[in-house]
């Protein structure tokens, strides 16, 4: 799929589901191009994080700085992010990252007050008692890194937890891929909204990049959506 229609695609989606009342918030994306390649994402970079997750003043910023894809009524974060060569993708970052706050404070957020200024409230109010313990999912895809037998850095790989930990998957991960996990899972609620889009998102899932000794090991043979 072009990566122009993609953009489009998600930008739809996203802004369907916040006046349907789906999503608390979403950023527009745009597709930026130098010579062949084509990046896709919001205007704001989410960067690397912290291993394993996000701290309460992380998410906050996350917030502020639009560094987000789409926010859900729950306060968890999506982020997208893509790179092309031509039609063709190249290197990912998805992030699925729920809130660190627990969700009645997400509810009873007032409807004249901004999530991360209320939420700034919040911790400075309540402090730890506002929070919960929770993990981050990054997926992505790197090429091009030098073979390490005792740091493994797979090509298409899931980090969760730590950032130690790399779990191979066969190949690249589509964005609708991605979209479907999350809706599967985590956004049950909205996954109607997904799925009148998610046959615009099909992109080619033939590519294997997971090598013989990775694929020994536990790994994430994901290739259907």
């Amino acid at each position: 799929m072009n990566p122009h229609s993609a953009c489009s695609i998600l930008n739809r989606l996203f802004f369907h589901g916040v006046g349907e009342g789906h999503f608390y918030a979403a950023q527009t994306h745009s597709v930026s191009e130098t010579g062949n390649v084509r990046k896709l994402k919001p205007s704001a970079s989410i960067g690397m994080l912290t291993n394993g997750g996000v701290t309460a003043a992380e998410y906050v910023k996350i917030l502020e700085d639009g560094a987000y894809s789409v926010v859900f009524q729950d306060g968890a974060i999506a982020y997208i992010e893509c790179t092309f060569h031509g039609n063709t993708l190249d290197s990912y970052r998805f992030f699925y990252i729920p809130s660190p706050f627990d969700t009645e404070h997400i509810v009873e957020l007032p409807s004249d007050i901004p999530l991360a200024d209320w939420l700034r409230m919040v911790l400075e109010d309540r402090g730890a008692l506002c929070l919960k313990s929770v993990g981050a999912l990054r997926f992505d895809c790197v090429r091009g890194l030098p073979a390490d037998v005792h740091e493994p850095h797979p090509v298409s790989h899931l980090t969760m937890i730590t950032g130690d930990c790399r779990i191979p998957i066969r190949g690249p991960l589509q964005i609708s891929a991605f979209l479907h996990f999350i809706f599967d899972n985590f956004q049950r609620s909205a996954r109607p909204c997904w799925l009148q889009f998610s046959s615009y998102l099909a992109f080619d899932t033939s590519e294997v990049t997971i090598t013989p000794e990775e694929s020994a090991v536990f790994h994430i043979n994901w290739e259907s959506l």
